[in-house]
């Protein structure tokens, strides 16, 4: 009898002292499969900041701190709304509001990569190593949809985006190759212009 209490309070202090290692690992790095509506994949998880720059006309992603550049699935939300170079990586369950999942491969977006607000599709967006291509759509929060285009090889293609609680249009431009070329427009939710930036190739000019 006095042998089996001893087993099993050893068994209770190893599950308390590997209990705390987890609660450890857990403020440190966060690996958790995710089923996502097409398959099942392994996100890269801890919080810090990434920075977006234009390289050869597509957005290229590193991390901030050491210019690490990111491969693999991430969960991506933005940190500040009026500057799109300034993001976060977050952990899941701890995401308010929209949020993007989707891969990098050296740095480039790539593959399908789905915005989400509640854990909602509110946008779907296919990537080729930082260039847009195939099926794009948009939907707000309830579901309608609000735009659907297909970008096809050197075809002149118009890029939407909306506020997808209001319905209202936030950005509109032109795509050439999967990249960004002529006058795009940004708006308020009030319809009014914020900016307006021109391209040549996916590069920004004056």
């Amino acid at each position: 009898m006095r042998v089996t209490i001893n087993f099993f309070l050893i068994l209770k202090q190893y599950k308390a002292k590997k209990m705390k290692t987890l609660l450890t690992l857990w403020f440190v790095i966060i690996v958790i499969k995710v089923q996502s509506q097409t398959n099942t994949f392994t996100l890269r998880e801890s919080i810090f900041n990434i920075s977006i720059v234009n390289k050869n006309g597509k957005e290229f992603y590193y991390r901030s701190e050491d210019r690490h550049i990111f491969s693999g699935e991430y969960i991506i939300t933005t940190k500040k709304k009026d500057n799109a170079n300034s993001s976060a990586i977050h952990l899941i369950g701890k995401i308010k509001g929209l949020k993007e999942k989707g891969a990098f491969n050296e740095g480039y977006k790539n593959g399908t990569w789905n915005t989400l607000y509640k854990n909602k599709v509110v946008k779907t967006e296919r990537w080729n190593n930082g260039l847009i291509f195939g099926r794009y759509q948009v939907f707000n929060t309830k579901g309608k949809s609000l735009y659907e285009v297909v970008f096809i090889g050197n075809s002149t293609i118009k890029y939407k985006d909306y506020y997808y609680h209001s319905g209202k249009l936030k950005v509109e431009g032109n795509c050439v190759n999967g990249k960004k070329e002529g006058e795009w427009k940004y708006y308020a939710e009030n319809g009014k212009t914020i900016k307006t930036i021109n391209y040549k190739q996916g590069v920004p000019y004056n």
